[in-house]
């Protein structure tokens, strides 16, 4: 099934460079309303401003307050969400010889608390939809532990196993 994105209003975090900018751009161009999201706002400015059809909603998206504005922002503004793609994300490497427990949780925190706070933010607008899609950006890094990488990969893996939870419960409600 081919998903038209034509009229569709998409949230986009960690949209300031990498993946996350290539999807908003790629996304507009299929005629989708896109609100882009990140906490370096002079590069959503620099990439995004003057776009029609481009929403900049720049924050910190640890923060659950953030996340809850920035959706209230939308629903203001276009009065619904579609489909939510959570990209914001870091990685960061672990010395085996100095562990530490410090890396896991800013993995953690950047990694998989960002989009457990989006979800709950975005998850009563999505059940508003259609036709809604809801996708966290993971990694295969999540099904193999790297060397040095344990603590992204712990990340990614986090994300994979929620996203399959969320997939069988949320299908009946068509997201």
């Amino acid at each position: 099934m081919v998903y038209d994105f034509n009229g569709k209003k998409v949230w986009v975090t960690g949209a300031s460079s990498g993946i996350g900018r290539c999807l908003a751009d790629q996304l507009h161009e299929k005629g989708a309303h896109v609100f882009v999201s990140a906490r370096n706002t002079e590069k959503l400015s620099e990439n995004f401003s003057g776009k029609e059809r481009i929403t900049i909603l720049p924050g910190d998206l640890t923060s659950a307050d953030v996340n809850k504005n920035i959706v209230a922002d939308i629903k203001a503004s276009a009065g619904g969400l579609d489909c939510v793609i959570f990209n914001a994300g870091t990685a960061e490497y672990v010395d085996a010889y100095h562990f530490s427990a410090a890396p896991f949780e800013r993995m953690i925190e950047a990694n998989y608390f960002t989009m457990i706070r989006g979800i709950e933010a975005a998850l009563p607008l999505l059940k508003e939809s259609e036709n809604a899609y809801l996708v966290g950006m993971s990694s295969s890094v999540g099904w193999q532990g790297l060397p040095s990488g344990q603590a992204y990969s712990a990340s990614k893996a986090a994300i994979r196993n929620l996203f399959q939870g969320l997939k069988i419960e949320l299908a009946p409600k068509n997201i």
